[in-house]
């Protein structure tokens, strides 16, 4: 290598070094070229060299002990890795990727060995790299993200979809340079039209080997007629955009040539009309089953203007965002019986504020909220779930002790059913707006269940089963309980999903230090004793919040209405607990913004990156 790339010589590994130096260490090294999903390290495989990046990108990414893969990281030019391997002995601890066509100089161990001792200042930058890569994993440091996402539409029905994505990415302050075949609906600074014709890939690949040299995030956007295999090797995320089975022969066809790895790339995106009930779930062809996709199909809706001009809804919008750049953002509602309904005012906030999810998790009355949420279904529907079918008909509601008795009622009746198939239908999960699981505990083997397939509304009403008022749910060998009997708030359940921000709600913190009439002052001989069923739901009180302790602790951002003057079992009292959530979420709203900030901040990624920035890698 005569010239030295800009890259190469400010990197961290190199920056330092004399111009002989640099020439020195390179001219030793071995030149590697990888396609696109080609690897260049396995994961577990003994390591005899390490590398750096002369141009392209790699993914660093783990095999799931189930199957699939976690990517933990991106690295761009002049970054390197499989160093560690080389300084501590031992196998590769993870794949390491070519997200695009990649240039690799790889050191053997020979020349590494040669390097550390003829040339001072690279073992002080390697383990200058080394400590810096360490203090971002003990800090919980920001990763490279996805920097070169393709937008493919296979549909007429959303020309613009480019353009939304484009201009929400300015709104939150990102920068990423456009190559689409349409016009923008708004001003956009790095907008660029493709020039249509026998040219057009060309073009495409010129642009993004123009942007990977420069470091600049990119967003292809184009009509599946332009969405060759070459073209989408070159892109670390696929977006294809269709709307009902219709419009997936084209991509069929695709990956029938396509080389091996570019199915997982793609996501598929489908767009479906907001209205009162959801389609059913897009069935795949049996082509399209065979390769394992990038995950499962992403539902956004969108909604038809007056000028007959479709649009994403705010919500998925922002998810389609956050899919680009691979970032999740996790909702955890936890269970409290009527005092669930505190959850109601939490997302009236957050709606309002524009906060939004990429996935919920829900317990008891957690999963109630969760699942009609994922649905789609508009806050004052689901505060209506609680308040018209879980209360005791107004006629009742003088009698002694009418919600305990109306809510046994409801379970040994089998009624519970009934109600919640009025919203929530025959849903199946993958019929849900947003990913979601419930939780449910099994006696027999005294585990928790994740439910995150099949029927909803079975879900949920495994999730409720509370054993003060109904008996074990027996399905397939299972007998099935409240999930808060083990898990009160779900946010481990988002951790196995390794969303990268999680916010839970906790309507079971705040408990009175009140009982059957007693407190810590009431002396013995004025104590009341308590009934029977009054000690059970105190018991579950009390486990609910310790429980609920112990989950939250691993969240990154809690919110605990206080629900404490609010009894379990009484569903009649929405009003107070709905403005509950809403002061929570109001007091708090602040802090969250800020963690928010962070945690999505755009100049924490490569497109505000200079090639001095720490390469923040694992490897």
């Amino acid at each position: 290598m005569t010239t030295v790339p800009v890259h190469i010589r400010q990197s961290n590994l190199f920056g330092s070094l004399s111009d002989d130096e640099v020439k020195e260490i390179l001219a030793s090294c071995r030149s590697v070229t990888l396609r696109s999903g080609q690897h260049a390290c396995r994961q577990g495989e003994v390591g005899e060299s390490m590398f750096v990046i002369a141009s392209g990108r790699v993914s660093i990414n783990l095999e799931e002990p189930g199957g699939g893969l976690r990517v933990l990281n991106h690295l761009k030019p002049g970054d390197h890795f499989g160093e560690m391997s080389l300084l501590v002995g031992g196998s590769r601890s993870a794949n390491v990727t070519a997200v695009m066509d990649t240039e690799l100089l790889e050191l053997t161990r020979p020349v590494f060995e040669r390097s550390l001792a003829r040339v001072p200042g690279f073992a002080a930058n390697l383990c200058r790299s080394l400590g810096e890569w360490l203090r971002g994993q003990i800090s919980g440091g920001g990763r490279h993200e996805r920097m070169h996402v393709a937008v493919v539409r296979g549909t007429k029905q959303m020309p613009n979809i480019g353009s939304q994505m484009a201009g929400l990415v300015a709104e939150q302050g990102g920068r990423i340079a456009v190559l689409s075949d349409q016009q923008p609906m708004h001003e956009v600074t790095n907008w660029q039209t493709i020039v249509p014709g026998e040219q057009a890939e060309q073009q495409l690949l010129a642009f993004l080997s123009s942007a990977v040299t420069t470091n600049q995030r990119t967003l292809v956007d184009i009509d599946q007629s332009l969405a060759t295999p070459r073209v989408l090797a070159q892109h670390e995320l696929v977006l294809w955009v269709v709307d009902g089975p219709q419009s997936l022969g084209y991509l069929s066809a695709v990956l029938s040539s396509a080389p091996e790895g570019l199915a997982q790339k793609i996501q598929l995106v489908e767009l479906v009309e907001q209205q009162e009930e959801l389609p059913p779930a897009l069935e795949l062809p049996e082509q399209l089953q065979q390769p394992s996709l990038a995950g499962p199909i992403l539902r956004v809706e969108y909604i038809q203007s007056e000028s007959s001009r479709a649009c994403l809804v705010p919500r998925d919008l922002s998810r389609l965002i956050r899919t680009m750049r691979g970032i999740q953002l996790g909702l955890a509602l936890g269970g409290g019986g009527a005092r669930g309904i505190a959850h109601i005012g939490v997302l009236e906030v957050l709606e309002r504020e524009g906060i939004f999810f990429d996935r919920i998790a829900g317990t008891s009355a957690g999963a109630i909220v969760a699942a009609a949420y994922a649905a789609g279904i508009q806050l004052p529907k689901v505060r209506e779930v609680f308040e018209k079918e879980m209360t005791p008909p107004r006629a009742i509601r003088w009698l002694p002790k009418a919600p305990q008795w109306y809510m046994l009622s409801v379970f040994w009746l089998g009624l519970a059913e009934r109600k919640f198939r009025r919203y929530l239908r025959k849903y199946s999960f993958d019929q849900l707006l947003l990913p979601a699981q419930t939780v449910t505990v099994d006696l027999i083997t005294a585990e928790h269940r994740l439910r995150e397939s099949g029927d909803v509304v079975s879900a949920v009403l495994q999730s409720i089963n509370h054993p003060v008022f109904g008996a074990p749910i027996l399905c397939n060998g299972e007998a099935l309980v409240d999930g808060g009997v083990l898990m009160n708030l779900p946010v481990t359940a988002l951790r196995q999903k390794h969303v990268d921000f999680s916010v839970a709600v906790d309507v079971s913190k705040q408990l009175a230090h009140e009982f059957a009439g007693n407190t810590p002052e009431t002396p013995t001989k004025k104590m009341r004793r308590p009934g029977y069923f009054s000690t059970l739901l105190r018991v579950t009180d009390v486990e609910l919040t310790n429980l609920a302790q112990l989950h939250g602790a691993q969240c990154d951002f809690l919110l605990a209405p206080d629900t404490a003057e609010f009894p379990f079992d009484d569903f009649t009292q929405a009003a107070g607990l709905v403005e509950a959530g809403r002061q929570s979420a109001e007091a708090e709203l602040p802090r969250l913004r800020d963690a928010l900030n962070r945690a999505l901040a755009w100049d924490r990624s490569d497109s505000a990156a200079t090639y001095s920035d720490p390469p923040r890698r694992v490897a």
